[in-house]
Order: structure tokens, then sequence, then C-alpha cells
């Protein structure tokens, strides 16, 4: 029998839950609604020593990481019982929080049998820093979403392509958006939509727009763009500081909203995810911001609209969860 652990958390682990479920996996224990801190941790304990109750020997147990300091206790509650661990790993603390070191947390993740990770570099990088237990390539996350997306076409003649960048827009997050303005030109524009910025913060910028927040479903059908933006950290001209370097080893979720949206991406070209991109026809690769200027600037409505509809057709995938279930298939098979 298959299991897995149900935490409520934000959409991309809620997602996952989705799909498990939909595969026939089980949940181990009751989700915990619960806000009270002490609440919270007395569920979370209490839930972790009942799964010897529910999984035994030839069983799995799935697990999304992190998991914080009970994801050493629910895999050795399931060894108890001779059940497998497969654990698909949404971020690594040791590359952006930094609150364990790469050789604590690999010592942790030693503890699954199976690890799911994001892409060939993710998974070279935890078996060059000691994981020895299979691991398997997620590719894409999923992204589940009711809404309906938008058609998109190339702009016309005389007006500008938009490129759209949402979520995180701190200058502590993202400082590359703080700098960009200089670096657009006449062929496109930014438009912004997400929470750390506010219009006074863009108020300077000519050639960037805020939108504020929406919900996610929202932006799936009414994010009015041609293109979404995969940056991150301190430099247009470079992916550095952590949130930047980290692009060279994760899947962004705003990868698979955009797939989502059928919307094509602009993404660093030292992105992990950056072979993928070229080699499905969604988006175009860039080694700084300022590379958008001259390839916009040439790119044809028919060229754009072949890339609008490869990005439709993985998006067909993601809300189908195409990738957890064909990556935890093949954990299974381990």
């Amino acid at each position: 029998m298959n299991y897995f652990v149900e935490v409520l958390s934000l959409k991309p682990k809620n997602d996952i839950n989705e799909i498990v479920k939909q595969m026939g996996v089980k949940p181990v224990t009751a989700p915990i609604r619960s806000k009270a801190a002490v609440a919270r941790f007395l569920n979370k304990l209490w839930n972790m020593l009942v799964i010897p109750c529910k999984v035994g020997k030839g069983d799995t147990l799935f697990l999304q990481y992190p998991f914080k300091k009970f994801f050493g206790i629910a895999c050795f509650m399931a060894h108890l019982r001779g059940a497998k661990v497969i654990t698909l790993i949404h971020d690594l603390g040791s590359f952006r929080r930094h609150k364990l070191t790469v050789e604590q947390e690999n010592r942790r993740l030693m503890q699954s049998d199976v690890l799911i990770v994001h892409n060939p570099n993710m998974e070279k990088f935890v078996v060059d820093h000691g994981y020895t237990h299979p691991t398997i390539t997620l590719d894409l996350f999923d992204y589940l979403s009711s809404a309906q997306p938008m058609p998109r076409k190339a702009p016309e003649a005389g007006k500008r392509w938009r490129v759209t960048f949402a979520g995180n827009l701190s200058q502590r997050r993202n400082n590359f958006l703080y700098e960009l303005d200089p670096l657009i030109g006449q062929h496109w524009q930014m438009e912004l939509y997400g929470h750390g910025m506010t219009e006074a913060d863009c108020a300077p910028f000519k050639n960037i727009h805020f939108h504020g927040s929406l919900p996610e479903d929202r932006l799936v059908s009414e994010l009015d763009a041609e293109f979404g933006l995969v940056w991150g950290g301190d430099s247009a001209t470079d992916c550095v500081g952590d949130w930047g370097v980290y692009l060279g080893y994760n899947n962004p979720h705003k990868t698979s909203f955009s797939m989502r949206a059928g919307l094509p991406v602009i993404i660093w070209s030292k992105a992990a995810m950056a072979d993928f991109v070229r080699k499905n026809g969604v988006g175009l690769t860039v080694d700084s911001l300022a590379d958008i200027e001259p390839l916009l600037a040439k790119l044809t409505a028919e060229e754009y609209q072949t890339m609008h509809q490869k990005a439709l057709q993985l998006g067909k995938l993601v809300q189908d969860g195409h990738f957890t279930k064909v990556a935890l298939q093949k954990a299974y098979e381990c």
C-alpha cells in the first residue's frame, strides 16, 4: 500500500497532495488545520507516532521536503515497520536559508530511500555531496488550476512586447527589478504582479508597471502579457546572490505557472531549467536582461505563436499532474 503525509501548506505542496490522491495514495495522517503553535506541534508529533500503526512491510511512505524537524521521525517510524520512504524535494534549505550546512542536510536526506529532485543539476549536487540512494528527476512542477488561460499573440505593429514577473517584488528578495528600467529598450516593457512593492516604489520607472497582487487562479486567466520572466537575485545582468544562484539548481514554480497560463518564458541561460525551455521550445534564454531587447526586436509573430502553442501543450500536462505522476511511479519501481 502507498501512503503519504498530507501537510497543508503553500500551493506547490497542496498541488502535490491532490495529485498523489488522484493516484490512489492514502493519507497516513490527518492534515493539521490549527494555527496555534503548541497545538500544531503536538498534532504533528502525534501524527508521526501513529505512522507505524498504518504502514507495514512492503508499503511506501511519500513525504514532501522540507518537513522540518519531523522528517527524521517520519522516516524512522516508516523504516521501523519495513516500509520504504520516497521524498520529493521542494527546497534545499542549505542553499537559501543557510540554517544547516549542505552536509547536515544531506545526512537528513539520506534517511529517505529514494529522492525525487528537480532536475539533473540538483541530482548531481546531492550525489556529489554524499547522497547514495536512488534519485529521480521531476523535470517540471505541476500546477493545478481550474482557470482557463487566455489566448496570446504577438503585439500589433507599433506596440511593445509585455514581459511579466509575478511573486515577491521586494528589493531584498529581487533587487534586480530595481536595476532593470535602464536596460529596457523600445521593444518591450515589464509588468509586475505581486507583493513587496508599492506604486510609489514603481513610480520612478519609465518601462515598468506595477499591477498589485492577484490570486493565482486569476493570474492564469487574466495576466495579459506575452512572456513570463524567470530570473532572481541581486543583479539584472547576471543571476547572483542566494536567490539568483539557486536558479542553477531548482525548478522555479514561476515556470510551471507560465506553462499553465500558456505563457512562454524568458529565463537565465545558466538556470537549471534553461535546457528544458530550449528542448521544448517554450521560450528564450538570456545571459543578461539587457539581451531581451535585441531578441524581441527580431522575434516574429509566427515564432511567438509556435512558442505559445507549445506552452499550452505543457500547460495541459501540468494541469493533469503528469510530471509528479511519472516521477512517483518511477520512484515506486526503484
